[in-house]
Parts: C-alpha cells; sequence; structure tokens
C-alpha cells in the first residue's frame, strides 16, 4: 500500500514530487502520460496516484475515474495542478479526484492529503514485539532489567496493520519506537484493551502518537465493569489526576466498544472470549491465514480455584459442570494456536495465598497450552515481586513439566523487547 504512481510528463517537476512522495514514506513509480496510467496501477496496486492534469480538459474524466475504481476505498487518487480555480477544485470528486494539490507542493501540503502511511505491505510476515511483560505495577530496577519492569503491552504488525495488544506502560517506549521510526508520515494505529484495570491503561496518557495531529487512533475494548469504556478512559485523564483531557489530545482518536465476538482488521480476524479475571475482561485470538496468537494476560483457571476451594471448606465459586465446562471452553479458545501468550504471575504455592485474585500459576499455564496443541508458550503478566532469577527458576520448572509429560511446547517467559515473526507472508495473502 505504501506506493504512490506519480503521473506527470514534466522531467524536472517529476523528479521534485518524487522526492517528497519519498519524504513521505512513499516507493514512487513515474508514469509520463495519463493514458498509461490506468494499465501502471493494475500492475503496481499503488495507494496513492497523484496525477498532474488540466481538470479543464474533460477528456481525462474517465481515465481518473477508473483509477479512483482501482484503488478501492483505502487508496487515494490526487490531482496536481498549477493554480487550480475554484471551479476546479469543486470539480475534483465528479472527475474521479480525491483532493486537488497546487504548486508550488510541499512535503507538508503532502502529508496533509496522502492516506496515513501503514507498517507494510501485504507480503510481509505477521509478527509480534513485546514492549510491556509485568504485571500489577511497573518494577523497574536492577533486579528487572533483563526481562523488563514495563507493564502488558504487544505490538502486532500483520500487513498493513499496526495492532496493539494494551497500553500498558510498555505503550509509551512503543510510540517512541514508531516516531523514530515513521518520523512525519501520518499512522493509523488500533489499541486492542482487554480490560482497564491500571496496569492495562496507564500508558495511554503517555503514548507519544496522541499528541501528534496527523495520527488515528482507534482504541477497541468491552464496556467495562460499572460504565461505558469512553468514560472509564476519560476518568483517568482528568484533572486532578492528569493535566490534559483524553478529548483535548490533538490525535483523530476513536474510542469504540467491540462490534461482536469477531470481526475483522485488515488481514487479521480477531476473535474475542471472557477471561476469569475480576471485572469484565477478555483475551483475543488474532487469526491470520491458517495461523494464530492467542493472548490472554490475565486468567484464572477455574479447575485449581475451584479445587482448592473445595479442599478448604470454602464454598466455591460455581458448581463443578461450570468449571469443567468454562475450561474446556478456554482449550479451544486456544487449540492450535502458534503463539499463547498467557498469564502465568505465580508458582503454585503464591497462588494458594492468592486464590481468586484473577491470575493463574505456570503449572496451569503449562496445562492449558499443552492441552490446546499450543506450539509457543509465553509466560506473561510476571508478578512485579519476581526478579529476572525468580522468572527464569519459572521457564525452566515450565520447562520440566513439559519434557516430564513428553510434549512439544516451546516455553519461554516474555521479555520487553523480544520480537518474533508467527505467520509468515504466505498467510496474509
Amino acid at each position: 500500500m505504501n506506493l504512490a504512481l506519480l503521473v506527470d510528463h514534466r522531467p524536472v517537476a517529476a523528479r521534485f514530487t518524487g522526492r517528497l512522495l519519498e519524504s513521505c514514506g512513499y516507493r514512487v513509480v513515474l508514469v509520463p502520460s495519463l493514458d498509461r496510467a490506468v494499465e501502471e496501477a493494475r500492475r503496481h496496486v499503488p495507494g496513492v496516484v497523484l496525477c498532474y492534469a488540466d481538470l479543464a480538459r474533460a477528456e481525462k474524466f474517465p481515465v481518473l475515474r477508473r483509477l479512483r475504481q482501482l484503488l478501492g476505498s483505502h487508496g487515494r487518487v490526487l490531482l496536481l495542478l498549477p493554480a487550480p480555480s475554484r471551479a476546479a477544485a469543486a470539480a475534483a470528486p465528479p472527475a474521479g479526484a480525491d483532493d486537488v494539490l497546487r504548486e508550488p507542493l510541499t512535503r507538508e501540503k503532502l502529508l496533509a492529503a496522502l492516506p496515513p502511511v501503514t507498517a507494510g505491505e501485504s507480503g510481509l510476515p505477521a509478527r509480534l514485539r513485546f514492549w510491556g511483560v509485568r504485571g500489577s505495577i511497573p518494577t523497574p530496577g536492577r533486579s528487572t532489567v533483563r526481562y523488563g519492569g514495563n507493564t502488558s503491552c504487544v505490538e502486532v504488525r500483520a500487513g498493513p496493520e499496526i495492532l496493539i495488544l494494551d497500553a500498558g506502560t510498555g505503550l509509551r517506549m512503543l510510540g517512541r519506537h514508531l516516531r523514530e521510526e515513521f518520523g512525519d508520515r501520518p499512522l493509523s494505529l488500533t489499541i486492542l484493551l482487554t480490560h482497564t484495570h491500571w496496569d492495562h491503561i496507564q500508558g495511554l496518557p503517555f503514548f507519544a502518537p496522541l499528541y501528534e495531529p496527523r495520527h488515528r487512533v482507534r482504541i477497541l475494548g468491552c464496556k467495562g465493569a460499572r460504565r461505558g469504556l469512553r468514560t472509564v478512559l476519560n476518568h483517568q485523564m482528568e484533572s486532578p489526576f492528569f493535566p490534559v483531557g483524553l478529548p483535548d489530545l490533538p490525535a483523530n482518536v476513536t474510542i469504540e466498544e467491540f462490534p461482536g465476538s469477531t470481526f475483522t482488521l485488515g488481514p487479521v480476524r480477531v476473535t474475542v472470549t471472557r477471561a476469569n479475571h475480576p471485572g469484565l475482561c477478555v483475551g483475543y485470538r488474532l487469526t491470520v491465514g491458517n495461523r494464530s496468537l492467542v493472548y490472554l494476560p490475565d486468567n484464572e483457571p477455574h479447575g485449581r480455584k475451584h479445587r482448592l476451594q473445595r479442599h478448604s471448606g470454602a464454598p466455591p465459586s460455581h458448581d463443578t459442570a461450570f468449571v469443567e465446562q468454562a475450561d474446556a471452553q478456554l482449550t479451544e479458545f486456544c487449540r492450535g494456536a502458534e503463539v499463547l501468550i498467557l498469564d502465568a504471575q505465580y508458582d503454585c504455592q503464591e497462588y494458594q495465598q492468592r486464590v481468586g485474585w484473577g491470575h493463574g500459576c505456570v503449572d496451569d499455564a503449562v496445562g492449558l497450552a499443552l492441552a490446546a496443541g499450543v506450539r509457543r508458550l509465553f509466560l506473561f503478566h510476571h508478578d512485579p515481586d519476581h526478579d529476572d532469577a525468580q522468572i527464569d527458576a519459572l521457564t525452566a520448572h515450565a520447562r520440566a513439566l513439559v519434557k516430564a509429560q513428553g510434549g512439544r511446547l516451546h516455553v519461554a517467559a516474555a521479555r520487553e523487547g523480544r520480537e518474533l515473526v508467527w505467520a509468515p507472508a504466505a498467510g496474509l495473502r
């Protein structure tokens, strides 16, 4: 999509315009005549067509309309005129153009008219990167430097989409990285929230793209425990908690509750499931082609909780039939995933003192991954009291459990900065 077709017969002017397009993040294909533009558009499938044309010449209207049809809803056809009159600008849409630009052309004018630059073209593999892996509260310091102390935030790129799973404190560094990578180019980003506990939303006020008017940020989540999603997110940025309110952010921000339990974002099919965690919390399954990534950062398996409650004499939260059904449904939700990012906050002994807190232990994480036939398990939502050495020990314990059961599951602890390809390029076509 980040390819521009430049239709211009003037060699010097075309070179100048081409350099401007390249500075905005586009690869440029030059076409010297409008008559060849449709053929070249079919061949290259551009995201933008920038055409030098005299709009007053009516014979060009059918060509522009055809280009508009070829580009579809995500592309733009722009006309570049020496001095467009009001009549020319008003006639642009019927002629098949989305906008008219006036020479002399500047980078600022071009950026304002171009569609947002996306993460890549559809031929790129889907990949993920961990920006925050800690649970409950950030834990910076020497003892957590290897795995990281930021709270939940995972970046997923698939074709043209940049998806962000949760907005914990790791979101701040992701925002800085996006600014370094894309510069002044406009971006379209989607944030998927599992729930609105602080450790999953505290990065939002510090996310750099929210302070740039050229960016579009869409935030999706469930309604929340008591109030709508927009109300909850607004509240954490109201005075006296924060000096800038969410409605005052310069970016084009939309906040939406899920359109359903399954929806699509570009090449990604998103499926939502309910997690067992205080309040209203969900998990996601992202599918690209025939590969899936499951993200369940906060979840307490029903089975172990039920057994411990019965053993202690406490009244069980649910009956046995419900427990068995709920755990079986979660196993099916994770079935065959390439990657499972799963709550593994405690060891078994720690969990016994924290029953009902909404988090799981490493043994249950391994058990779920093995039962679901997952290929890779990432232990996630590390306890704030666990240093790097303790996370190493939990990872070694998890691998020993897999080996003892003869499994082929790959287990690792999620670590800030780790990047992984989880679906090949072929899966995006």
